[in-house]
């Protein structure tokens, strides 16, 4: 049976060493897929059907349907909460993606109702509970299996379909909602979707980079990373030199691009848009600031023309002391001016 792992990833999209996740959550029966709330202490997951400990549930068929259940962070271990009331053991109920604002809840089913195989429906929170589940519609859902919704950051749903227009098998497609009505599914096309099954997409908050799932390979599912190269961008960061704190007042000259001037934002950040292949040198300046070899103020940086891993962030550094000059100090007892 299928558990849920987790294993930790690097700043720049290295991973290391898959370790299983909460003991609390795995059973011997299938786990996953998995999502969190904003603030990480919530989990909503795929399960099968568990009438009891160590117990399968049976639809009449006598097959075990899937069916979605939530957890709690409680200190350092997860408690498991009662079943989510859409589910039932007379069809599957799976795959949950989560809002934003947490109080919509997309899943894929095979319940009564829908346009045919699995399709993708949503569930309203209300109090402590869901309202009951409606469908996504026909703009969304097809006569095949639309399955793996996920939801990003501003709101856009990503899922699977095995029925529409693409490139074979399940393909990823991507949508978003225009007042109450879903827009027409967009194919994210080559190298996300491939002629064998692509699902599961996840997009990282800067929508640079994501993970998503795939049997390409022709040897079982994997876990492939992406980097999007037209959006390549080096994040920087520009502290004051003696207090360690953000600047807002100054800005970074970009060689290598036009001589592009970007400046940073109130916590001290900015994106420098870079292209694949190129090498940049980067300055940041400011009324009355100064660098020095302490104080490093400029930096050089080369952009893979290849790969993957995410571009490390570039952490520059400005001082309001002048490092080439002596520095008027108050006067001593006898009244004489000192220097250092």
């Amino acid at each position: 049976f299928v558990d849920l792992w987790v294993v930790d990833v690097a700043a720049n999209g290295k991973t290391g060493e898959p370790r299983p996740f909460a003991k609390e959550i795995n059973s011997q029966f299938h786990e996953g897929p998995i999502v969190f709330n904003t603030s990480g202490d919530r989990v909503y997951l795929t399960r099968s059907d568990v009438a009891g400990k160590g117990h399968r549930g049976f639809d009449d068929k006598k097959n075990t349907r899937l069916k979605i259940y939530s957890a709690t962070r409680i200190e350092d271990k997860w408690v498991m909460e009662p079943e989510l009331s859409i589910n039932s053991s007379k069809f599957s109920t799976c795959h949950p993606a989560l809002s934003l604002t947490e109080d919509t809840l997309v899943f894929s089913s095979d319940r009564p109702g829908g346009y045919g195989g699995m399709d993708l429906w949503f569930a309203v929170k209300e109090g402590k509970d869901w309202s009951s589940p409606s469908n996504l519609g026909p703009e969304v859902n097809t006569a095949g299996n639309e399955v793996f919704p996920t939801m990003d950051a501003k709101g856009t749903l990503y899922f699977s379909t095995d029925f529409m227009v693409g490139y074979g098998g399940l393909d990823i497609f991507r949508t978003s909602k225009h007042g109450q009505e879903w827009g027409s599914p967009e194919n994210l096309g080559a190298p996300i979707n491939s002629s064998l099954d692509d699902y599961g997409l996840i997009v990282a908050k800067d929508h640079l980079h994501g993970h998503f799932s795939s049997n390409r390979s022709g040897s079982g599912d994997d876990i492939y990373s992406y980097l999007d190269m037209a959006k390549l961008a080096i994040p920087v960061l520009v502290l004051d030199c003696e207090t360690g704190l953000p600047l807002s007042d100054v800005d970074v000259l970009v060689e290598g691009a036009e001589n592009l001037v970007v400046h940073v934002d109130a916590h001290g950040e900015a994106q420098i848009p870079v292209k694949a292949g190129r090498d940049y040198h980067l300055s940041a300046y400011g009324t009355d600031y100064f660098g020095s070899g302490k104080c490093e103020n400029t930096a050089k940086v080369h952009i893979p023309s290849k790969g993957n891993e995410l571009l490390p962030a570039v952490v520059l550094r400005l001082s309001r002391n002048n490092p080439c000059c002596f520095k008027l100090q108050d006067p001593d007892h006898e009244g004489n001016k000192l220097f250092r």
